[in-house]
């Protein structure tokens, strides 16, 4: 007789285990990339930016407002949380890809000196005094190796994008 009591309890807080797992596993969960992307619908919100086209990275959404000429940006740096970035394409110089390399130096023994990527960002370069900016796409310390030639792709076309609207300021300048 003894027995059925502990049973009916052991059950009892089996049962309960799996209604508090499955709970939990079903409440809606917003993604570090859905978070990132809904701050920049409201950072264009409260500029009266409308952005026509977007990207999100794993640790940064941006897009631009080919009307205004502007780019937003939203990062997530883990020193300074949450940045939030607008650069006006008209005040942009430059705009070029640009990859950065780790040097390893050799350590005892028969190991040789190494070079890794360390990431790939588009670096901007403006008229006025700014200090230069960079938006970064790879990052070995964030992204998978296997990612690297799609986000630089991704760089490769953003680079394009931006250069040619500069192209096309400097020509409508010359006009």
């Amino acid at each position: 007789m003894p027995l059925i009591p502990i049973t009916v309890i052991a059950l009892a807080c089996i049962v309960l285990i799996c209604a508090v797992v499955i709970v939990l596993l079903s409440r809606p969960r917003v993604t570090r990339g859905a978070r990132l992307q809904l701050q920049l619908q409201q950072f264009a919100l409260e500029n009266n930016v409308e952005l026509s086209i977007t990207e999100q990275l794993k640790k940064a959404v941006f897009g631009i407002d080919p009307r205004r000429e502007l780019l937003m940006a939203v990062q997530d740096c883990p020193d300074s949380g949450v940045t939030k970035n607008i650069v006006d394409l008209t005040a942009i110089k430059t705009c070029r890809k640009q990859k950065k390399w780790i040097h390893i130096p050799a350590h005892a023994g028969n190991s040789r000196p190494e070079t890794h990527l360390e990431k790939i960002i588009l670096l901007f370069e403006f008229t006025t005094h700014c200090p230069p900016a960079e938006l970064i796409f790879y990052a070995y310390r964030h992204n998978s190796i296997f990612q690297m030639h799609e986000l630089e792709q991704k760089a490769d076309y953003w680079e394009l994008l931006i250069n040619q609207r500069l192209y096309k300021q400097n020509a409508n300048i010359l006009n």
